[in-house]
């Protein structure tokens, strides 16, 4: 990922570090998902059990936190399974969200 930097002298814009720094969590989100037995798709999503694993709560409860109560993130419907993107969870257990 390449950081913003100013048109005129160059110099990186102060959203950059942090989103450089982002993108190494998520990588490393999805290293540890990956390590621990849950699969991460190409397009950045791991499956309710993984993302209940990666918060430290079971299924059940996030998914009837998403349903009934207060939703930590937005699970993305695929074949109506739900699937959490790598990068909600990194900013969620990384207070950015």
């Amino acid at each position: 990922m390449t950081p913003h930097r100013c048109p005129h002298c160059g110099q990186a814009l102060p959203g950059a570090e942090a989103e450089a720094d982002l993108q190494r969590e998520v990588e490393a989100l999805a290293a540890a998902l990956r390590q621990a037995g849950h699969p991460v798709t190409l397009a950045g999503l791991v499956s309710e059990d993984g993302a209940a694993a990666a918060l430290g709560m079971a299924a059940g409860t996030l998914r009837n936190r998403s349903c009934y109560g207060t939703p930590l993130l937005q699970p993305v419907l695929v074949a109506r399974r739900r699937w959490y993107r790598v990068a909600d969870l990194a900013r969620l257990l990384h207070g950015t969200a």
